[in-house]
């Protein structure tokens, strides 16, 4: 799928254009996957059904100053480590003064709370997501995630995950890059109300929400 997503490198900077000409705001959506947002210029690596192909280990194809918005939603934890402050160095390019960076993951500070509380509930959904994967007989990936411990170490491991983030890392690394206000937000609650909106509820459990402005 990806070699396939990897085609509209061709047809990039038509779209590019086309885009940018239809709206005096542009928004963009990085790691989009399977969700197409009407009204964004929605990319990614992977996803046949994205508007154009996007790789966040390069530099962003796009000129500076371009974008009102960019929302990059449940993505940043699955980058390596050390490929992440050059690419949000690259958001802060493409943004506009005054435009608005919505970055989502999973919360590193939450989900160590829970865990240390003994909060079962909070736990819940995500063991009853990996029961379901153990029922397949051949797959003992899953083995492991059938405590509060193992439902902790999903989150850091599960999903081609590669690091847990919370505000105090995320935080002043957005401030060093240039980004001059940075704001832990919650579930659907953001500088950038258009961006907020499109907070996965299936993921508001676990997530840690920052707005950036540039």
């Amino acid at each position: 799928m990806g070699e396939l997503a990897r085609l509209k490198v061709l047809t990039r900077p038509f779209v590019r254009r086309r885009y940018l000409a239809s709206t005096s705001a542009p928004k963009l959506h990085l790691g989009c996957g399977s969700r197409v947002e009407p009204g964004w210029l929605n990319a990614d690596k992977f996803a046949r059904g994205a508007d154009t192909y996007v790789d966040a280990y390069r530099r962003l194809p796009f000129a500076d100053d371009t974008f009102a918005v960019v929302l990059c939603e449940h993505m940043i934890e699955h980058m390596r480590i050390e490929k992440v402050p050059a690419f949000l160095r690259e958001v802060h390019r493409v943004l506009r003064p005054g435009g608005v960076f919505r970055v989502s993951c999973p919360d590193l500070a939450l989900f160590s709370a829970r865990y240390v509380a003994g909060d079962a509930e909070f736990f819940a959904p995500i063991l009853s997501q990996f029961a379901r994967r153990r029922a397949t007989p051949d797959d003992v990936r899953y083995w492991g995630v059938r405590s509060l411990g193992g439902a902790f170490m999903s989150r850091a491991y599960f999903h081609h995950h590669r690091w847990m983030y919370d505000f105090a890392t995320l935080g002043p690394v957005l401030e060093e890059l240039g980004f001059r206000r940075v704001v832990q937000q919650a579930y659907r609650e953001g500088l950038a109300p258009e961006a907020a909106a499109l907070d996965n509820p299936e993921r508001a459990f676990e997530s840690l929400y920052i707005d950036a402005i540039k």
